[in-house]
């Protein structure tokens, strides 16, 4: 049968030290549009310059890359690491470059685009280490921070998937009630507009469906979101029973590390439990009042 579909586009950009990250942000995105595609007919679009740029001319590199990936995307994605990136004309990188894009969006209309920024914060190999990139990087942070942004760390490639999928997915369902439709529209309607305004028989039916779309949502996210923890349970125990093989400061650090990555793991788990219980709550409630 032919529906609609609801397009959201995610824009990532970082220097080219976290690949690792880029690549998992892929896959989650991948992983979300199964669910989301189905329940709310909802889809993740990812936005790169590896998939999404071909070779041509313009006035500087990020020039071609700008006018190619265009403005007209509703999530930024900015991530670092230890590479602030190379100087372009109008920025002191092609990554901060396209934040500034981002953010006059923002500036502008900060309901047509969410920003997400990530710093990674993870030890760097000693060859790697260029302390003019690591101090650029410092000075964005605060500078973040003075425009009032809010900003992520995470220490681990674990860590980054379990925020992130967490994020996406929160981010996915205020999108699918903020785009106007007549299915969102009538998905957040209350109770008490439910007894002002005389809908007919076939509009609560609607109410009703389209509740129960995003209820089915929330369910399959908390589903996806336990087997993603225990997925991260596993490989902590794991990682706990490599620990006999080191010397007892090696052992007491390593286990030290395991705990917290096991603790934000659990806290992440349980802010996205949290949070598609509400949901839950509201949706079954507005459906069953459409229904009666």
């Amino acid at each position: 049968m032919p529906r609609n579909e609801k397009v959201i586009s995610v824009f990532v950009a970082s220097p080219g030290d976290v690949k690792d990250e880029r690549q998992v942000l892929e896959e989650i995105i991948l992983e979300l549009n199964k669910t989301w595609s189905r329940t709310l007919n909802l889809r993740l679009d990812l936005l790169r310059w590896e998939t999404d740029t071909t070779p041509a001319f313009g006035e500087y590199p990020q020039d071609v890359i700008n006018k190619q990936i265009g403005d007209d995307y509703d999530i930024f994605i900015a991530i670092f690491w230890g590479r602030f990136g190379t100087p372009t004309q109008e920025a002191s990188s092609g990554t901060v470059e396209e934040f500034e894009r981002a953010y006059k969006r923002f500036s502008e209309k900060n309901e047509d685009i969410d920003l997400m920024i990530y710093f990674k914060d993870q030890p760097i190999p000693p060859s790697q280490i260029d302390p003019s990139q690591i101090a650029k990087i410092q000075e964005f942070r605060r500078g973040l921070i003075e425009k009032g942004g809010y900003y992520f760390s995470f220490d681990s490639l674990d860590s980054f998937e379990s925020v992130v999928r967490t994020h996406l997915s929160k981010a996915a369902q205020k999108w699918a009630n903020a785009i106007p439709n007549t299915d969102a529209s009538r998905n957040t309607e209350t109770t008490e507009m439910h007894d002002e305004v005389d809908f007919g028989y076939f509009d609560y039916i609607d109410i009703y469906d389209s509740n129960m779309a995003t209820n089915s949502a929330a369910v399959e996210t908390v589903s996806a979101a336990t087997i993603s923890y225990s997925d991260q349970l596993r490989r902590r125990t794991e990682e706990m029973r490599e620990t006999s093989l080191l010397e007892e400061n090696a052992r007491i650090a390593k286990a030290r590390k395991i705990f917290k990555l096991t603790s934000d793991n659990m806290h992440r788990y349980s802010d996205t439990v949290e949070y598609q219980t509400k949901i839950l709550k509201e949706t079954r409630t507005a459906a069953f009042h459409a229904l009666s």
